[in-house]
């Protein structure tokens, strides 16, 4: 009976006590067997953070019109996949124009080369033929004063042959210059002149469209579109003075105060956008757009002269002094074989007086074919002046395609990496301008976690230290990372990480680059995070006052 006096005078809430601490203590024990909760080790770091991933705005150069988009949101691209396609019909037409006069140069090029081979081996077989002759002459010349022996006789024999010869191939130059150049070249001359007139108008039609500057409706269409886009920002920033004084009431939530202020944000960066466009159209072509058009008008103009020039030589065929001196080789030979038939007799008949008289003339006559015939190939220094002209067409003509090729390029847009389509900004048919956003990437190569560290534990993190990251979706399968970046400033901790308590802390932001080839984190995905450091240093001994010491004594209790 006394124990149990004694066990009722025990007070009701200290027994209840008791009780919530043995269920305490039986929690505490199967977290621990379970493993759900440890101690975190003294050297890891342990945080919480989300999930973030590099963002790209794809963005265009140009203005037109879409008419095609062919990715959506969610969508995975590849590196330089198609994302969007402008429509722009000039640089398109200025592109098949280009080539058009590419493959024209070409064809002049090739006739052009053609033209200087014919040339240069004509000159040289002329040259050769009158040097032959002259040869034959002055030998027949030595053979007159020497007499004839038998080897002679025959020699004068071979020389008639020869001189014989050299008729049959001046006839056939003769007869090729007065048939005049093939048809064939002749139409190259044509197509040659017809791409350079094609030149010429474009680059006067480039010019003018400088020289004239931006149309009265460009103009007005940019005016409106500055209207447009002031309208738009008042109505932004009254939106988001009215979202101010209503947070300060408490009837809206951050969120949606800071929706307004975006709004209001990219309602600005629109109208300075537009007033910017519309200060380039009111001030036109810079001058030196203009004189570097105007710089090429000249050049293709010049080459417009040449190809005419070029047209006409082919139209009216070879030169009248060109068959003439053909002619003149046709009589030459002619007679320079008569002269060896002659000599080939008086060789056989043996030496008469006049003979050497004969001889001599020949020598002199032969001589002069030469010096025609080297004059000739002066020829080759014009058909190699053609082939550097044409030359010259075709690397301008190049480069005229390459330049449109990149032009018309700039009307595609392509994905600049690897990664998510997030959002889109454009459908089919609406107007882009430059500058303007197409889509919105995700690229997970570049994937990271930002989490926040007390200022006390700060000191022992360091760039390069090894993380692992832990998603709910995947227990006990950690994601290795390293730190990379470290806060230098101090801030509080994000709201939606831990506790109240924690929020209001003084941390310090670490960035974790993490390895994400297969995609499966995602940015907005909450992690748990563990850096691993070195072991915590041992908290330094506080000397105080200690229990019975004098006054003012130190002791070790701390």
């Amino acid at each position: 009976m006394v124990g149990s006096a004694k066990l009722h005078r025990v007070p009701v809430p200290l027994r209840i006590l008791l009780v919530l601490v043995l269920l305490a203590g039986i929690v505490v024990l199967v977290l621990w067997a379970a493993g759900v909760w440890r101690p975190t080790p003294s050297n890891i770091i342990a945080a919480s953070g989300i999930i973030e991933a590099r963002v790209i705005e794809v963005g265009t150069d140009v203005q037109g019109v879409v008419v095609s988009r062919p990715v959506e949101k969610g969508q995975t691209v590849q590196k330089g996949q198609l994302i969007a396609e402008v429509a722009d019909q000039v640089a398109a037409a200025q592109f098949l124009q280009a080539q058009a006069a590419a493959e024209a140069a070409s064809k002049r090029v090739q006739q052009t080369d053609e033209a200087l081979r014919l040339q240069q081996g004509v000159s040289s077989a002329d040259v050769q033929r009158a040097q032959a002759a002259t040869g034959t002459a002055r030998a027949r010349y030595r053979d007159v004063e020497t007499g004839s022996r038998p080897e002679e006789i025959a020699a004068a024999q071979a020389a008639f042959r020869q001189a014989q010869a050299a008729v049959s191939g001046a006839r056939e130059n003769l007869r090729q210059l007065q048939a005049g150049l093939r048809p064939e070249e002749i139409r190259g001359a044509e197509e040659s002149y017809r791409a350079a007139e094609a030149r010429v108008a474009s680059a006067q039609a480039q010019l003018a469209d400088l020289q004239a500057g931006a149309r009265p409706q460009e103009i007005q269409q940019a005016q409106a579109a500055v209207d447009k886009a002031r309208t738009a920002l008042v109505k932004a920033s009254r939106d988001y003075e009215r979202a101010e004084k209503l947070i300060a009431d408490g009837a809206i939530s951050p969120q949606t105060r800071d929706a307004a202020a975006a709004a209001r944000d990219a309602a600005q960066a629109d109208l300075d956008a537009t007033q910017e466009r519309l200060k380039l159209l009111q001030a036109g072509s810079r001058p030196e757009q203009i004189a570097a058009a105007d710089a090429a008008l000249q050049a293709t103009v010049a080459d417009q002269r040449r190809a005419q020039e070029a047209l006409t030589l082919a139209r009216k065929g070879p030169r009248e002094e060109e068959i003439a001196r053909a002619a003149a080789a046709v009589k030459q030979t002619e007679a320079a074989a008569e002269a060896a038939s002659a000599q080939a007799a008086l060789v056989r008949a043996g030496a008469r007086s006049g003979q050497v008289q004969v001889a001599a003339k020949q020598v002199g006559e032969a001589e002069a074919v030469l010096q025609q015939a080297q004059a000739g190939t002066g020829q080759v220094a014009v058909r190699q002046a053609e082939v550097a002209a044409a030359r010259a067409s075709l690397a301008q003509a190049q480069a005229t395609v390459e330049a449109a090729k990149a032009a018309l390029d700039k009307y595609r847009v392509e994905a600049p990496v690897d990664g998510l389509v997030d959002d889109t900004h454009v459908r089919v048919g609406e107007v882009v301008r430059p500058g303007s956003s197409v889509v919105t990437m995700v690229d997970f190569t570049d994937t990271y976690v930002t989490v926040y560290v007390p200022e006390p534990e700060l000191p022992r993190v360091k760039l390069g230290q090894t993380a692992q990251v832990f998603i709910d979706g995947r227990p006990g399968q950690p994601f290795v990372g390293r730190v990379r970046r470290i806060a230098s400033q101090a801030e509080f901790t994000p709201k939606y990480v831990q506790t109240v308590e924690e929020r209001t802390r003084t941390v310090f932001a670490v960035e974790i680059a993490l390895e994400n080839r297969e995609g499966i984190l995602k940015p907005g995905m909450p992690v748990d995070a563990k850096i691993e450091v070195g072991e915590a240093p041992p908290p330094k001994a506080l000397p105080v006052q200690g229990r019975g010491s004098p006054k003012g004594a130190t002791g070790g209790e701390w």
